[in-house]
């Protein structure tokens, strides 16, 4: 079994392959408590369909299960094909799933340190007054910063140069984790990103939210709430496919975007723009 403690959720994991997850030793645990979620994970040869019709979402095609059922099953199919390659069966509160994944494409690593353990994880984080966000988040001087744009749009360039001006840690650069622990909102690094290299097992207090467009000139503004909701809506993680669970989702994001100024960065990928942000979060 490997327990992991992310963002002080409890995860724990049993494969009848006896995976080794060298990826997630960060965030390894040895807590004897109870988790708050459990991933059983098997392979097979084939998966079959055993729901209806499918639901889009982007490239990924879910297929749920029948309307006012308490149990959830998704289904991700390989790219470009009518093949599954990973399903999951959770309950409705995703504290508990059963995944599999199909050996032709892929192994137990990579499904829980790639789309399944991501997707359990998002989806169970909504129970704690959370959710994962598409953003690079960094801790300067005690104080949680996200930058949150579109995939290049520039908020890894933003996190790197605040890591070389302002000795600022990296917790992830491709997505994170927030969480509001009596009304205070946390920022934390969790295992699942496109760059493995750029995440580590780290929180603080979160501070401010920047999303960011590219520019000619550098200059801020802070965001209405009602701006600063259109803003981020579309790059949060949210589980369109169940609707309780979505009306929970964005009742997390209108707290947090309530408790956290939002930000409007126009800039270039440059110092000045660093410098900017750090003389307007200086006055807040």
């Amino acid at each position: 079994m490997t327990k992991l403690d992310v963002a002080g959720i409890l995860i724990k994991i049993k494969a009848d392959d006896g995976c080794e997850y060298r990826k997630l030793k960060p965030f390894f645990s040895n807590s004897d408590e109870t988790a708050d979620l459990s991933i059983d994970i098997f392979g097979c040869d084939e998966i079959k369909n055993n729901v209806g019709e499918p639901a889009v979402n982007g490239d990924i095609r879910w297929e749920c299960g029948s309307e006012g059922s308490k149990d959830v099953s998704l289904y991700i199919y390989e790219n470009n094909s009518d093949e599954i390659a990973f399903r999951i069966d959770a309950r409705e509160s995703w504290d508990y799933a059963r995944a599999y994944f199909s050996r032709k494409y892929y192994d137990g690593k990579y499904a829980i340190t790639g789309p399944v353990g991501d997707i359990l994880f998002r989806n169970r984080i909504l129970y704690h007054s959370g959710m994962v966000i598409h953003a690079s988040a960094i801790e300067w001087e005690g104080k949680g910063i996200i930058f949150s744009a579109p995939s290049g749009m520039g908020k890894s360039t933003q996190a790197g140069l605040w890591r070389k001006y302002k000795k600022a840690k990296v917790l992830n650069d491709d997505r994170s984790a927030i969480r509001l622990i009596k009304n205070q909102p946390y920022v934390y690094g969790i295992p699942w990103n496109v760059s493995s290299s750029k995440v580590i097992n780290a929180s603080a207090p979160l501070f401010s939210v920047i999303v960011l467009e590219q520019s000619e000139e550098n200059k801020i503004c802070r965001l209405s709430k009602q701006e600063a909701l259109l803003r981020l809506m579309p790059r949060c993680f949210l589980p369109y496919y169940q609707k309780g669970l979505m009306d929970i989702a964005l009742n997390n994001l209108e707290k947090i975007i309530i408790t956290t100024p939002v930000y409007l960065l126009s800039c270039k990928p440059d110092r000045e723009a660093v410098e900017l942000v750090c003389e307007c979060l200086k006055l807040s």
